[in-house]
């Protein structure tokens, strides 16, 4: 019924608003370590994760008709996430998240993504941030061949990008040292390889414009030089 869907829009509407100030607070003092240090434990006990995560489910499941501000909205949620990541604590809480992690790794293997190519860039870093805390999440994804295909679809979307494009090369070179560590049966080998072949052009190019501080580089990303110089 028409007066049903008002209603429920406005209440959406309402409640999207409602959490939209709370993250601009919260995006205000995060800057301030001080203030931080004292609020972002008692939000953590208070399920700060589950409630960012929501937002974002919610967000991506409503509907292109509904009379909602959602690129606002989603790109808010995103870049509050980003925040958040890059906080040690928040970042130790989400890698134990399952929720999290699998509605960020969907995101990346949408094959639309056309409507979320905008948002990309925060979810590598966010992804990124949580597998700097949460190593023992590498051997999965490492394993998830549409997500690698999705994280090299996103390396045109992020060109001027400084930080999410070194995101995404961190994260591809922690799948790329487990991979290397692990034994492959000759049919997943063929998977990867055909995966990456794909895909070559585009990686050399990338890394060969970017300007590299050797000293700088971890092992993971010395790795990933390596691979690609080899190659």
């Amino acid at each position: 019924h028409p007066l049903y869907l008002h209603v429920f829009n406005c209440l959406v509407i309402s409640y999207v608003n409602y959490w939209s100030q709370i993250i601009d607070f919260l995006s205000t003092i995060i800057d301030n370590r001080d203030v931080i240090a004292m609020l972002i434990q008692p939000l953590l006990k208070l399920g700060l994760v589950d409630r960012i995560i929501g937002l974002l489910t919610t967000e991506l499941e409503r509907s292109p008709d509904e009379k909602l501000d959602r690129s606002g909205s989603l790109d808010l949620v995103l870049h509050f996430m980003e925040e958040l990541s890059a906080i040690h604590c928040v970042s130790k809480a989400m890698t134990s998240n399952d929720r999290l992690i699998k509605v960020l790794v969907n995101m990346i293997k949408s094959p639309d993504k056309v409507e979320v190519a905008s948002y990309c860039a925060s979810v590598v870093i966010v992804i990124s941030n949580i597998l700097t805390d949460g190593k023992h999440l590498v051997p999965k994804i490492s394993r998830d061949l549409p997500f690698l295909e999705g994280l090299l679809e996103v390396l045109p979307e992020v060109p001027d990008d400084d930080q999410a494009r070194y995101a995404l090369w961190s994260i591809l070179a922690r799948i790329l040292a487990q991979v290397q560590a692990t034994e492959l049966n000759s049919s997943s080998l063929d998977r990867f390889a055909s995966l990456f072949s794909g895909k070559f052009g585009l990686i050399k190019d990338d890394l060969e414009n970017q300007v590299v501080d050797e000293e700088k580089l971890t092992p993971e990303d010395a790795l990933l030089k390596g691979w690609i110089s080899r190659c």
